[in-house]
């Protein structure tokens, strides 16, 4: 998927995946940053950060994506 900036209202007109279980949608402004949509709609915020040198995914519970990039922020050292 090519990176676009999330907001709250793209993520919600994102449709689930055809022929496949999942699908990540990157932010092109947070580094690690993305929304998974599963084929049954559900959309879950993600943030890949490094732990002890290997690369690790949080899943974030907030809802929104202002938060959701502000804790992106904040787990890979980025100034928010």
């Amino acid at each position: 998927m090519p990176c676009k900036r999330l907001t709250n209202t793209k993520v919600k007109v994102l449709k689930p995946p055809s022929g496949k279980s999942q699908e990540f949608h990157w932010d092109s402004e947070t580094r690690g940053f993305c929304v998974r949509v599963t084929a049954s709609g559900s959309k879950t915020w993600i943030v890949q950060a490094r732990v002890h040198g290997k690369s690790k995914p949080f899943t974030n519970r907030a809802i929104r994506a202002d938060s959701s990039r502000r804790s992106a922020a904040q787990s890979s050292g980025e100034a928010p």
